[in-house]
């Protein structure tokens, strides 16, 4: 939601279309990262919960 707001002010106080490109494509590759980093830590989870070695 952070990620979404900061590129509408952006949008909104550049005239830019290069700067605004650039915001765009740096939130892109933020969400890219965000979910790569919980399917990660999903996998890794459900890996440790198959074996039984899981803490509570």
């Amino acid at each position: 939601m952070t990620i979404f707001a900061g590129l509408v002010v952006a949008w909104f106080m550049t005239s830019s279309m290069v700067l605004k490109n650039v915001v765009l494509g740096l939130n892109v590759m933020a969400i890219v990262i965000i979910i790569g980093y919980v399917r990660f830590y999903v996998k890794k989870a459900s890996v440790n919960v198959l074996k039984g070695d899981f803490e509570l």
